[in-house]
Order: structure tokens, then sequence, then C-alpha cells
């Protein structure tokens, strides 16, 4: 690893950014930073690959047929065309988590859940991104105000949780 790689890894903060695709995802994405306490950092929607945090969490709209919205299409769209994205993504070893905002029954339907799949899989595959959660990993929420009894909610705090940077206990002087 070159040494401005290595640069960029000890300027990278812990915790998530949690980003909201579609005007209706913003409430559920801020019910998830709530969610996710002292996990989720603070940052501009419109900055958040500046901020230097590592790890993500989409909140995609889903209309009501389970289609994702305009503004994840553009998403993957950007993410495919970017060169540096991926490399950046590896080299601070980010990860990923999608949570859609929509009726589950609609968004799990055949070709709807897969166009919801490939929001994560333009980050994993073309974005350089791992997953934050095992599969299956994407999460479904009818409203902002599910999204804190969500069981996706909980297993994205304990993989955050997990993957936060230990404090270290002082030698003992002797």
């Amino acid at each position: 690893m070159s040494t401005a790689d290595e640069s960029i890894k000890q300027a990278v903060k812990s915790g998530a950014i949690v980003v909201g695709l579609g005007r209706a995802a913003g409430p559920a994405a801020d019910a998830l930073r709530e969610a996710l306490g002292a996990h989720a950092r603070e940052c501009a929607d419109d900055d958040w690959e500046a901020s230097r945090v590592n790890h993500l969490c989409l909140v995609v709209e889903c209309g009501p047929t389970g289609a994702c919205c305009e503004a994840a299409e553009k998403f993957m769209r950007e993410v495919r065309r970017s060169d540096g994205y991926s490399v950046y993504s590896e080299i601070i070893r980010r990860r990923v988590a999608v949570l859609a905002l929509g009726r589950p029954g609609a968004v799990a339907g055949a070709g709807k859940a897969a166009r919801l799949e490939g929001v994560e899989e333009a980050l994993l595959k073309r974005g350089g991104c791992t997953r934050l959660l095992p599969p299956p990993s994407i999460g479904t929420v009818e409203s902002a105000s599910g999204v804190a009894a969500l069981p996706w909610t909980r297993k994205a705090v304990e993989a955050l949780a997990a993957l936060a940077p230990q404090p270290h206990e002082p030698e003992p002087v002797e």
C-alpha cells in the first residue's frame, strides 16, 4: 500500500453516513441516524463522500409498485461511471447497507427486488464496497416510524459496533 493510501486510511472516521435517496427517504434516513446513535456521523447530504466516514447506509425510496426512485437510479449510474469511487472505497474498506422505504410486498416483487438489489450490487461490484450485513442484507420499512424497531436496524447497529475501533487500555506502569 502506498504512502498516499496510508494517509487516506488514517484520515478516515469510523461510523456510518446515512444517505436518503428520494424525497420521501429523508424522514426515514433521519430516523435511522437516530437509531444508529453514536455510530451515525453528520454530513451534508450533498457532501457525504468528502466526509471521510468509512461506512454508508442508504435509505432508498421505492414507489407504490416497488420500483426504485429516480435518485437511486442516478446514484447507481454515478457509481458505475466513477473511476475513483471504487479505489477510494477499497482503500478505506467501505461497507454498505441498503434499507428500502416502501410497502414490503411491493418492494419484494420479482423485478422490483432485483432492481433494489441493483443499488447494492452497484456498490459491491463497481463501487469497491463490501456488505455491512450478511445476506439477505437489504431491509424494508414502510415508514420512518418503523425504522428503530426494525431487526435490520438492530443488526446494522451491532455490525457498526463490531467494526468500531476499540479503545486501547493503557499499559501497566512498572
